[in-house]
């Protein structure tokens, strides 16, 4: 697995486009209203946006324990579709929100913090873990 974070619009999705000459099925987490699962995909995918698929969890009112667990869950379900072929791959690509004034409103804030928990929990499961600004990468595992 792959994680690709940055800034907003800091070209990430163009930088995963141009280093992966295969065919890409892209999936956008704004548009995705459950959690993606790898059963329909044959070689790689990348899930852009995945800082709205958290977003869309947080909105159901859940606890943040339970929606960490459900995210780790899914990272392992990516990891065992992607073993079982070496064409298989998962780029996650997530904007970094947590980085300026820290929201007032409690659900914002919740989003927030769970977002840099789950993007740590994905870190650690992933192989590549690359940061890009200003369209420049900066490879960080």
């Amino acid at each position: 697995m792959q994680f690709v974070t940055g800034g907003a619009f800091n070209g990430k999705s163009e930088w995963v486009r141009k280093t992966n000459k295969q065919k890409l099925a892209w999936l956008k987490g704004s548009e995705e209203l459950t959690l993606p699962q790898p059963d329909s995909f044959q070689n790689t995918v990348v899930l852009e946006g995945f800082e709205y698929l958290i977003l869309n969890e947080v909105r159901k009112e859940k606890e943040i324990e339970m929606i960490r667990s459900e995210f780790q869950s899914l990272f392992e379900k990516w990891m065992n579709w992607e073993e079982t072929s070496a064409s298989r791959n998962v780029i996650w690509i997530g904007s970094d929100i947590g980085r300026g004034i820290v929201p007032v409103d409690p659900a914002e804030r919740k989003w927030r913090d769970l977002t840099g928990w789950v993007y740590q929990d994905l870190v650690k499961l992933s192989d590549h873990v690359y940061e890009i600004w200003f369209g420049l990468p900066q490879r960080l595992k």
